[in-house]
């Protein structure tokens, strides 16, 4: 396993003189906000390549900017190598870091990845280039008359942001002497699915070279060894550089620093679980009064359409998978059951150590008996009628039937002036939604 360990002897951007940076692993992934420093530690680590070779020398190291999206129409190097580019590199890369006020602001990028090309085997390592543009999907490509970089005829330079970002990628990959591979956000102009197949290949690649990323993209998170991310923090002007600390700890970051949700990958923002059906239909009609959007909040039956006999367990098993350590609603599903009764007690008493706050429960046994009287009869309805035929129903079939013909009657009568009656369920819809 690949570490580096040093101590800056100058200012980098953020980073003091005298800061520690230590990172292990063969895949390396830097995360924090914009403008936390983590541009900063990849450009000190490729000065400190390039002027005193830890943890590689200046011919075995690559740093993939930001600006290359430019790429010379051609694999001609006209005796320059990869060394004196890198070398010049690093002297534009002053304690402020790179600057980015003019694209000629020393070597010019777009020479960087027929560099890389020529840099072992240039007939090798075109060959693998092409493998690696056909498992991109991207158009058939050759080199033709004076070494220029064809895509279906057209010029490497026309090409679109996202081939041509990573072009120099795919050109260092090819290169077995480059031991160590800084990408400055990878994601740069790349469609999802570009992302993972480059996320993938990248860590494969790590097998045989270190490469460190920093992104803020968690498609480019490192999945399978989680303390080989590194979280970079900068706070009042302090920067820190500390390694996620669990598996749990990575699926906080995915969510939330990364600015993910689970409502932006059209999974709801929330659940709501409730008892049946009929608990659903009133629920989804008070959201409706709320002007609630129901992409927000999935409510769920928890007994469904099956016969449950004892509904409080079904709710407690519809609510475990969501509040295991890593998932991200662990902290805010909320639950809503009738009151509870002696024998689902010890069941009500689990669902309140798991939900705490966000246990609501109705005042009355079922749904049916929690409507008032008055309810019933804007439906032409008699309430102690509609108890009494529940009770004799037939089966679960009948049963469910008759409830859900109430609640369905029920919620078509309701406006915005009954919230206060249903204040139990407009209580836990709220706390779903914070």
């Amino acid at each position: 396993m690949s570490q580096i360990a040093f101590t800056t002897d100058s200012p980098q951007g953020p980073l003091p003189t005298g800061f520690q940076i230590n990172l292990e692993g063969d895949y390396i992934v830097l995360i924090g906000a914009n403008n936390a420093g983590k541009s900063s530690f990849l450009q000190c680590i490729f000065k400190k390549c390039v002027s005193s070779g830890i943890p590689v020398n200046a011919d075995n190291v690559c740093f993939l900017l930001p600006d290359r999206i430019y790429v010379d129409v051609n694999t001609q190097v006209g005796g320059r190598w990869l060394s004196i580019y890198n070398q010049e590199l690093a002297n534009t890369i002053g304690g402020n870091n790179r600057a980015y006020n003019t694209p000629t602001n020393g070597p010019i990028s777009n020479e960087l990845p027929k560099l890389l090309l020529n840099h072992t085997s240039l007939y090798d390592q075109l060959g693998r280039l092409l493998d690696f543009l056909e498992y991109f999907g991207f158009p058939q490509s050759r080199i033709q008359r004076a070494q220029e970089v064809m895509f279906e005829d057209v010029s490497v330079m026309f090409q679109g942001s996202g081939l041509r970002s990573i072009f120099g990628i795919l050109a260092a990959l090819t290169d077995d002497n480059i031991k160590l591979l800084l990408i400055d956000e990878p994601e740069l102009g790349l469609e999802a699915r570009y992302q993972k197949l480059l996320r993938d290949l990248l860590v494969e690649a790590s097998k045989t070279r270190q490469i460190i990323v920093s992104t803020h993209s968690h498609l480019f998170l490192n999945r399978r060894s989680y303390q080989f991310n590194y979280k970079v923090v900068r706070t009042n002007g302090q920067i820190s550089l500390t390694p996620v600390s669990s598996q749990e700890d990575l699926y906080d970051i995915t969510f939330k620093m990364l600015g993910s949700s689970a409502e932006d990958l059209f999974f709801p923002n929330n659940f709501l679980i409730v008892e049946g059906a009929t608990d659903q239909i009133i629920a989804n009609k008070i959201m409706e009064l709320k002007e609630i959007d129901q992409t927000k909040i999935k409510v769920v039956s928890a007994s469904g359409i099956d016969n449950v006999e004892n509904v409080i367990n079904a709710v407690y098993n519809s609510v475990l998978p969501f509040v295991v350590a890593d998932s991200p609603y662990k902290d805010n599903i909320v639950a809503l059951i009738d009151q509870p009764n002696n024998q689902s007690q010890q069941t009500h008493n689990k669902l309140k150590t798991v939900l705490g706050t966000r246990l609501f429960e109705l005042c009355s046994p079922s749904l049916e008996e929690f409507y008032p009287e008055e309810y019933y009869t804007r439906c032409s309805r008699v309430k102690d009628d509609d108890l009494k035929n529940i009770s004799r129903a037939r089966d679960h079939l009948e049963k469910k039937r008759l409830k859900t013909e109430i609640a369905t009657a029920i919620a078509a009568t309701l406006t915005a002036s009954d919230l206060p009656t249903f204040q139990v369920f407009v209580d836990a819809i709220d706390k779903a939604n914070e």
